[in-house]
């Protein structure tokens, strides 16, 4: 059999012998060598005082900031920034681009850091532009066609009320009005630009403390919010993503606002549908997530990392999701770090940044770290 094996594919004779050597060369030095995919550990990353914001610059680099200041990531070499600091705190943060190349920061708590600031990449250094008309944290800030920014949510400080009126800041005069009022609260909610446009905000916690499946769309060229179809279920700390047909995907997420949540954080996912503006069931994750992240690739996949699940421990197995089959598998990659509310990013060749989030008992992670597909993977193993 081997004989006429050799005979008649000699090439293939050749390709398994090598292979085969090339295995045992492996095994010898205690190591299989296979292309998948890993989590690299970045040697530096922004502080976590209260979780953070980000967004891609027009130069491909992310822009990360924290409390008390920012840092920059280069995806070419992989490195951080030194600490760019602000000229006052910004209480959980959120960070928009600006159609030249600056930055809009904001988060507040107090009078004094009212005033928003932008960042310059050219002097390196932030400003101060105008106050928010509202007094928030927790901010949501989605840019728009016309190229300013829309401010999204947030919670009164003292009070903790959620704020419904929007704001609008024009990069222009850099100054802040106020925009069209939601007409849910949705925090811990999602938001999604779809590709017409309009951004869908869905599910939540509402005005009312209690978890709901509203939904609701910010139409930019009326300046106003329209109510679309509900979400299947009522989820909160849920997840979403915009996918390459256009549609937008929820994952995961929790329907109780009671704890603990033991059999209560979901698997399933649901799909609005932009020319329906409807929702429907999806697929089920392998997973159950909340406060995880779903990761655009550049091959067209999803990535899904981070989280707690419903034993009350952050995974580290992560799951890429096709959306060609339209299933979810695990991945070959784990975790540095398990996170929930993880900060996640988008990088060119199918990679994807990870930094921040929390972990058990509520402890802030300062570490950060890079997915990288199709490597040569080192796996040890006793003889």
């Amino acid at each position: 059999m081997t004989r006429s094996l050799r005979r008649a594919h000699p090439r293939a004779w050749r390709f398994a012998v090598l292979s085969a050597l090339f295995f045992w060369a492996g095994a010898a030095c205690g190591q299989i060598l296979h292309t998948g995919s890993v989590f690299v550990h970045l040697s530096e990353a922004p502080e976590n005082h209260a979780r953070l914001g980000s967004t891609p610059m027009l130069d491909g680099r992310i822009f990360v900031a924290d409390m008390v200041n920012a840092r920059i990531f280069d995806p070419v070499d992989m490195k951080w920034s030194a600490p760019i600091p602000y000229q006052r705190e910004h209480v959980m943060p959120a960070a928009a681009t600006l159609p030249d190349g600056r930055v809009l920061v904001v988060g507040t708590n107090t009078p004094e850091s009212a005033p928003a600031e932008v960042y310059d990449p050219a002097t390196n250094a932030f400003t101060s532009v105008g106050a928010l008309r509202h007094l928030r944290y927790g901010v949501t800030l989605m840019r728009l066609p016309n190229g300013e920014v829309l401010v999204l949510g947030g919670r009164a400080p003292v009070t903790s009320d959620l704020i419904l009126e929007t704001e609008i800041f024009n990069p222009i005069t850099r100054q802040f009005r106020l925009g069209p009022r939601q007409h849910y609260g949705h925090a811990w909610g999602v938001t999604v630009r779809l590709g017409d446009g309009r951004i869908l905000l869905a599910g939540g916690v509402g005005a009312d403390s209690y978890v709901h499946k509203f939904a609701e769309v910010y139409v930019p060229s009326a300046n106003q919010f329209q109510v679309v179809g509900s979400m299947v279920v009522p989820r909160h700390r849920h997840a979403s993503v915009l996918l390459p047909n256009g549609n937008a995907m929820i994952s995961g997420g929790m329907a109780s606002y009671v704890f603990p949540y033991m059999d209560q954080v979901g698997y399933d996912t649901e799909i609005f549908n932009p020319v329906t503006n409807t929702f429907s069931m999806g697929p089920y994750m392998v997973m159950s997530r909340m406060t995880h992240a779903l990761i655009p690739l550049t091959t067209g996949k999803v990535l899904v990392v981070g989280g707690e699940d419903g034993n009350l421990t952050f995974p580290s197995w992560t799951e890429l999701f096709d959306p060609v089959s339209g299933t979810f598998t695990l991945t070959d990659a784990y975790l540095m770090a398990g996170r929930g509310y993880v900060v996640a990013e988008p990088l060119s060749g199918g990679r994807a940044l990870l930094m921040g989030g929390e972990n058990y008992y509520g402890y802030r992670l300062t570490t950060s770290e890079a997915y990288v597909p199709d490597v040569i993977v080192r796996a040890g193993f006793d003889l």
